[in-house]
């Protein structure tokens, strides 16, 4: 079965990405892709034709990339949460909805010094970035979120870095609501046995469903990998969804990265036949109930394996 060490001992999968190409403007100004085109990377785009990315200054000295707005006027940076001495900073954009809410995250600086990643939103009207709330900090104000999603009614979801007496104890899957920017931590499905879990919100429904990833662990604190799992509207206990068989051990990964306003999500997951033999991944799609249904794939009789993937 192929596993892919986290930090901490974490056991997931590769994860797929997504790039988006857009046109450069004129009104890009400094930041646009220096990857061989003047593009931006990213992202996600509305049915107003609002695109979201992230766009990388083309002239020296590195001042890092920024989250970028694209729409009928052209190419507008969005803003960040301070940089270094140097001018140095990061953000980028996770989503933006119908109405041009954009969510995802930057770097924040205090006084020069970085203090992790946090979690943003920018609202359609304006370009500031607005600091969404965390799960505490280390004991130099120093954590780690991203807003990944957000839906028409602007509920976004994410996940945060857990601090529990500024000790981390992995991250977790978080909501924030339109209203103001306090994250409410969701549920998970167990913690080793120092309270150390991993679990993360990658989309949400018109109806406030959200579905994502999260570790698994056994009653003696043991790691089975990773299921999918849903988080339904205004509760925040988490919902399993199913697998397509483990290992001998219980062990598997299954990810739901996408769900629609009828409650059906897809995603990927490991699949496993009756001996426990690892037999490949496959795309999967859940309903409401939480049964997998294994999707086609391009070799019925002979899973086709990625590059450096082994049985």
């Amino acid at each position: 079965m192929p596993w892919i060490t986290r930090s901490k001992g974490y056991l997931r999968s590769a994860v797929a990405i997504r790039q988006m190409p857009l046109t450069a403007s004129s009104a890009s100004a400094a930041f646009v892709g220096v990857y061989g085109s003047p593009t931006y990377s990213g992202g996600s785009v509305n049915d107003a034709g609002t695109a979201v990315g992230t766009g990388v200054q083309a002239s020296a000295p590195d001042k890092g990339s920024r989250a970028i707005r694209y729409g009928v006027s052209g190419a507008v940076e969005l803003g960040h949460l301070g940089t270094d001495l140097a001018g140095f900073t990061n953000s980028a954009p996770g989503a933006v909805n119908a109405s041009g809410t954009v969510v995802g995250s930057a770097t924040k600086y205090g006084s020069g010094t970085s203090k992790g990643t946090r979690a943003v939103r920018w609202e359609p009207s304006g370009t500031d970035a607005t600091e969404l709330g965390n799960l505490g900090t280390d004991s130099n104000d120093v954590t780690s979120g991203r807003a990944n999603a957000v839906n028409d009614a602007g509920v976004a979801v994410g996940e945060a870095r857990k601090y529990v007496s500024f000790i981390h104890k992995g991250s977790r899957a978080v909501r924030w609501n339109p209203s103001g920017n306090v994250a409410t931590e969701l549920g998970h499905l167990g913690t080793d046995n120092t309270g150390y879990t991993y679990a993360a919100a990658f989309a949400i429904n018109a109806g406030g469903t959200a579905v994502g990833t999260a570790s698994k662990y056994n009653a003696s604190g043991f790691i089975l990998g990773e299921r999918a799992v849903r988080w339904d509207a205004s509760e925040t206990a988490a919902v399993e969804l199913g697998h397509l068989g483990t290992d001998a051990f219980g062990a598997t990964i299954t990810n739901a990265n996408a769900i629609n306003n009828a409650g059906i999500a897809v995603g990927y997951g490991n699949k496993h036949n009756v001996s426990g033999e690892w037999t490949g991944i496959r795309a999967i799609r859940w309903g409401a109930s939480g049964a997998a249904t294994e999707l086609g794939h391009w070799a019925p009789t002979a899973p086709a394996h990625q590059a450096g993937q082994t049985k």
